[in-house]
């Protein structure tokens, strides 16, 4: 911050300039100037005193315009949410004061756009002491699973607030665990899970209720800040409580945030509990209460859990793990890039029938695979290409030609001397009482009877 700043000097400008809008003078009352003053604005001295966040805010950082900063008279917006300090009511033309018509905002969007000399934590700090009313930590697991289900949403929100089966009953006190709660009147606008280890207190997130979802709560956070707790990455490290598990799991587990979401089994002053850690057995991301073995994958076409050794690793490049089932019931194991056999997505292989064997569509060409004309497939040994177009060799519409070649049944004959079939163009076709000959074979025709 600006270290040759004079806030006393400031402040003293301000008092002149706000007795000139209210009076038209001086406050000692000698005469500045001959001018009018602002009832808008002396209205508004007279309803409010300036927000103590701005004024705390003037002494740490020079305003970038305090005039501006004056004439707007920011204050809290009591006729809205008279307890809400967090946010603040101003006046931002002189049209709009005449109209007493005051626009209302968060205290942090609006120092920081007064206050550009002021750093981020700091204005984080003038929010937090603004925003400190509501801020408490709760203790016990039934005020915890209270504040969660009647706060912000998240995934351990369940439809109910019976603790009985609740995840978050595995949160025990005794190991350190509480919440801290933000509530405004009856209704818990923000929440954070916290925990405490001798001197150590921290917390991974929070939540903040929102019209559309849960965002952070940012005066929480700098509330949290100056009750001494740390921002970490993740639970590592801590202890919970290991009680009886849903729906076949041998323990009841909760969704963990944050980077540390495995657990292993333990005992910490005598008692059986959880202790979360990257390297755990078990790994934590069930919203049910149910957890999966560390050593197993999940299936990347139904997101099933897959166990190690029990999954089908699929594509041409058998990089993709899908669970028996899905290998069954979407896969087929096919021939495909240079010949390879691998499992390939029904959409994408072609059945020939004759071969009794699937192929991967982008390698009919490796497997010596070719379309018929109608449409089908088959493998070239069994096939033939007339014009560019290609046919089953036991098509009724082509015939074998005496010089091996394949031709079109229109465009062939069958000699009637050697039963050989010919082509039309290569060696038209001589016709004899009725009959067709190859031009060499041709017999005489016969004299008529008279």
């Amino acid at each position: 911050m600006e270290t040759t700043y004079n806030p006393e000097q400031i402040e003293a400008n301000m008092r002149v300039a706000a007795s000139v809008l209210k009076y038209g003078r001086w406050a000692d009352g000698v005469p500045l100037r001959t001018c009018e003053p602002r009832m808008w604005h002396r209205r508004e001295q007279e309803r409010y005193s300036m927000h103590s966040a701005v004024t705390k805010a003037i002494k740490l950082a020079r305003p970038d315009d305090w005039q501006r900063l004056l004439l707007e008279w920011p204050h809290v917006p009591t006729e809205i949410d008279p307890a809400n300090k967090a946010r603040v009511a101003y006046t931002q033309t002189e049209a709009k004061g005449e109209r007493d018509l005051q626009t209302v905002t968060s205290l942090g969007k609006y120092l920081r756009s007064h206050f550009t000399l002021l750093p981020d934590h700091a204005i984080r700090d003038l929010v937090a002491s603004a925003s400190t009313s509501g801020m408490k930590f709760v203790h016990t697991i039934a005020e915890m699973i209270y504040h969660l289900h009647r706060g912000p949403g998240s995934c351990m929100v369940w439809g109910g607030s019976d603790v009985d089966d609740h995840p978050y009953r595995t949160y025990d006190p005794k190991y350190g665990w509480h919440m801290c709660v933000h509530t405004d009147g009856d209704d818990t606008i923000g929440r954070a899970l916290c925990y405490q280890s001798g001197d150590e207190k921290f917390y991974v997130r929070t939540y903040r209720k929102t019209s559309v979802s849960s965002s952070r709560d940012e005066n929480m956070e700098a509330w949290l800040q100056q009750q001494g707790y740390a921002l970490r990455d993740g639970w590592d490290g801590c202890y919970l409580a290991r009680l009886p598990g849903v729906n076949g799991c041998d323990f009841l587990a909760p969704y963990l945030d944050g980077d540390a979401q495995h657990v292993d089994t333990t005992h910490l002053n005598g008692d059986r509990c959880l202790v979360i850690t990257d390297g755990g057995e078990y790994e934590c991301t069930n919203t049910d209460g149910t957890y999966d073995d560390a050593n197993t994958h999940t299936c990347e076409s139904c997101s099933d859990r897959v166990r190690e050794g029990d999954g089908y690793w699929v594509g041409r490049g058998e990089d993709t793990l899908v669970c028996e089932y899905c290998r069954d019931e979407y896969y087929r194991y096919a021939y495909g890039r240079r010949g390879n056999q691998y499992y390939v997505h029904q959409d994408d292989v072609v059945y020939v029938e004759s071969q009794d064997e699937y192929y991967h569509d982008s390698y009919l060409d490796d497997n010596g695979i070719i379309t018929l004309e109608n449409g089908e497939y088959e493998h070239e040994d069994n096939a033939v290409e007339i014009d560019n177009e290609w046919y089953h060799v036991d098509d009724d519409d082509i015939v074998l030609l005496e010089n091996g070649d394949h031709a079109m049944r229109d465009n062939a004959y069958e000699c009637a001397e050697d039963g050989k079939w010919y082509s039309r163009d290569d060696n038209p076709p001589v016709e004899v009482d009725g009959d067709l000959y190859h031009p060499d074979n041709a017999p005489e025709p016969t004299e008529p009877t008279e």
